[in-house]
Formats: structure tokens, C-alpha cells, sequence
């Protein structure tokens, strides 16, 4: 997230106590961390800083081991230093290359270093680079909302590297908030940011998610919630008195209008419950195949009829349909010889009956090659009509080449 993205705020926040602002901001302009740049975001997030600091002080071990997702230039992971010494600080990054590397910063007064390690990672989609069952706490803060793909792969992994009874913080953005409900009476989108940005697909707010919704996340990824509240930490942006007093009249939670969420939950013994329905139209867990594919003849004229032999074994939990809605298929993808999708639907083969899981069947059939002569990789996989591509959650589908002569 760019600092750009953020409101921002030139005064010390209300609630925030000016000893606590000026000992934030004095420990971080002792590393350098405060300039004219940055200021005014670190006056704006400095209260929910806090507010995220107050929620673990207290529940986690003294000297926990903890893994922050995302970091955010070193600013809190000092405050974290500061609020827990002695503690080990991993750092999950979520951009740049995939990859490990230290990051350190030298206090102005004594000299003192202070490194962190840092892993880049894909949130999303990759499995998080550490053992099971090594971190007492993981943050999660302001990230949830840039996902695109899969949130609850975040939460599973979160669960997995965590020791029993370790926690998990989870801070976003709250879309049913009272000013979110403002802005809906004004004719403007909830977002706190959901503009287009130049900063790439994870550079805005992708989904924004109401209070019951993170808590039910973490429910099905095995986590007992410890806390579920929301907090005013941004400038306000309006006045909301009438708002409020109509939601009380109606009965509502009102606890849980705050500008954002704060979800703690803890890794107990119950295991994960599979993906939320409110939340996903599949689950890609079900969604999984063993395929072994080959070309008997990989070099062919251009047009020509390329014949392919194949044995799809259903691994997943649903029994692929060769009929109906959401019946599957078996795909091939088009891509160049450096791997660019050329077609995305280039050859279509239905089954031959019905496969249920732990059953398989094969494929003997041809398709007409390209009419442009060159090199090309085909991209084999199934596909659940109306669903997914199996492969859009993972790279386990059967890639070969396919050598085209003659033609245009």
C-alpha cells in the first residue's frame, strides 16, 4: 500500500495521548523513519498503531516470536521492538521478488543497528516460507483488503505457522462502518480506498469486508475468536450523530460501526471447516486432478490433426458431471513458446462419463494445429464450467510442446 493511498491527518488524533504521539514519533525520528514525506501518514496511522499494540500487549507471551505480513517501511515493526524487547521480528513482505533478505536501520544518537529478516512472498497464493507451528503471534494489518484472489489461504497458513494457542490480529478496512453508511447516503462508494491504482493489481482495495465476515474466516480456518470489535482511528468525516441514533433505535451493533476492524483469534485444537460459502463460489480445495498427457507426434504440419492420449485422475471431492450445469472438461490452453497465452479456450474435450472422486478415465482424441508454423506450448488442465480453471489457484496442470511446420 502507498502512502499516497491513505488518508492523511496533520494534528494529533483524538484519543490518542499526546505522551504516546510524541514517544511513537520520537522513536521513529531516531531511525529516520519521520520526514516531511511521511509525516502526515504516520500521524494518521499512529492511533491505529496503538490500538493494534494494546490488543496484543497483554495476550501474547513476553518475548513472543512474531511474524508481521506486509511491514510498512519499518515503522511498526519498531514500535513492536519497542512494545516487546527481546522479541524475534519476521517481516512477510508482499511485493518484489520472491526471496529473503535483512532489512536494518541505525539510530542517529548511539549508533545502534537494529535488522529484521524479511521474506517476499505471494499472501495469496503461496505457502508462507516458514516451518509449522513457529511464530506465538502473526499481524495482519491493512492487507486483507488488497488480496485478489484467495483471503482464507492467508488465514489456513496463518493457522499452520502458528504454535498452539498463538495468535492471530487481523486489522482492514470496515464496509458496513458508520461512515461507510454515510458515504452510501451521499451517492459515493464505501470504499475507504477502492480507486483504481497505478501501483498494480494489489495497489487498491480489492474487497472491502464487514466485521462478521473476517470473523467468519477465521472460523473456518480453525481459529477461536478471542476479539471482534471496531475502532474509530482515521479523521472523521462527518457528523454522524443522526446516523448513529437511527441505528440505535433500530437495535443495531453499533460496536461494530467503527472505521475499522480488529479480529484476534487464537489457534485451538478444531481444525479448518473448508472455504467460507459466504465468501467463495468454490472451493479449490474440491478442484483437483492428476493428468498425464503426452503427443504421440510433437512435430506436425500447420492445421494438421495433432492426436493427444491422456489419463485425468479425479483427486479432488466432487465427481466431474459431463452434463448439466457445472459440468467439466478437459482444456488446452494456447501459449507462445515463451509461455504467453495466446487462446485460453483453444481446444474444448468433454468426458466420456461421469468421474468420481478417486476414479479416472482416459482421453484419446486430436485437435487441429495452429495454421501459424512455430513452436508453441500447450497448456493442459480441467475445468469446472462456470466455476474455475483447477489451475487458477495453483500451477499443477501438464504444459508440452508442440512444434507446427510449414503454414502462413
Amino acid at each position: 500500500m502507498s502512502q499516497a493511498d491513505e488518508p492523511t491527518a496533520t494534528a494529533r488524533q483524538p484519543g490518542l495521548p499526546a505522551s504516546v504521539q510524541e514517544h511513537f514519533l520520537g522513536l521513529l525520528d531516531g531511525y529516520r523513519l519521520v520526514n516531511e514525506g511521511n509525516r502526515d501518514y504516520l500521524l494518521t496511522h499512529l492511533r491505529r498503531y496503538h490500538a493494534t499494540l494494546d490488543m496484543v500487549r497483554e495476550r501474547a507471551p513476553e518475548q513472543p516470536r512474531i511474524l508481521e505480513l506486509g511491514g510498512d517501511g519499518l515503522a511498526f515493526s519498531l514500535l513492536l521492538r519497542d512494545t516487546f524487547p527481546g522479541a524475534e521480528i519476521v517481516i512477510g513482505e508482499y511485493t518484489g521478488a520472491p526471496g529473503s533478505r535483512e532489512i536494518s536501520a541505525r539510530h542517529v544518537t548511539d549508533g545502534e543497528r537494529v535488522t529484521f529478516s524479511a521474506s517476499s512472498f505471494n499472501l495469496d497464493s503461496d505457502p508462507f516460507p516458514f516451518p509449522d507451528a513457529s511464530f506465538d503471534l502473526v499481524l495482519c494489518m491493512e492487507i486483507l483488503e488488497h488480496l485478489l484472489l484467495d483471503p482464507y489461504h492467508l488465514f489456513l497458513e496463518a493457522r499452520r505457522v502458528l504454535r498452539p494457542g498463538g495468535l492471530f490480529l487481523v486489522t482492514t478496512p470496515n464496509i458496513v462502518s458508520a461512515e461507510a453508511l454515510h458515504k452510501v447516503l451521499q451517492l459515493q462508494s464505501p470504499y475507504l480506498f477502492g480507486i483504481y491504482s497505478r501501483h498494480g493489481a494489489y495497489g487498491r482495495h480489492n474487497r472491502e469486508y464487514t466485521p462478521l465476515e473476517v470473523s467468519g474466516l477465521g472460523d473456518c480456518a480453525g481459529f477461536d475468536t478471542v476479539v471482534l470489535s471496531t475502532r474509530d482511528v482515521y479523521p472523521p468525516v462527518g457528523d454522524l450523530t443522526a446516523l448513529f441514533a437511527c441505528l440505535e433505535d433500530r437495535g443495531d451493533r453499533t460496536d461494530l460501526r467503527g472505521q475499522n476492524i480488529f479480529y484476534l483469534g487464537a489457534k485451538g485444537s478444531r481444525e479448518p471447516a473448508g472455504y467460507p460459502e459466504f465468501l467463495f463460489d468454490f472451493d479449490p480445495t474440491r478442484h483437483r486432478a492428476q493428468l498425464q498427457v503426452s503427443l504421440p507426434e510433437p512435430v506436425v504440419a500447420a492445421q494438421a490433426e495433432v492426436p493427444v492420449q491422456a489419463q485425468l485422475a479425479n483427486t479432488g471431492t466432487y465427481t466431474w458431471q459431463v452434463a448439466g450445469d457445472g459440468y467439466t472438461r478437459f482444456r488446452i490452453m494456447l501459449c507462445s513458446a515463451e509461455g504467453a497465452l495466446l487462446q485460453r479456450d483453444f481446444v474444448a474435450q468433454r468426458l466420456p462419463q461421469p468421474v468420481p472422486p478417486g476414479a479416472s478415465v482416459n482421453l484419446d482424441f486430436s485437435f487441429e494445429a495452429p495454421v501459424q508454423a512455430g513452436l508453441y506450448r500447450l497448456r493442459f488442465d480441467m475445468v469446472h464450467e462456470q466455476v474455475c480453471w483447477f489451475s487458477d489457484q495453483r500451477s499443477d496442470y501438464v504444459e508440452l510442446e508442440l512444434q507446427v511446420t510449414g503454414g502462413a
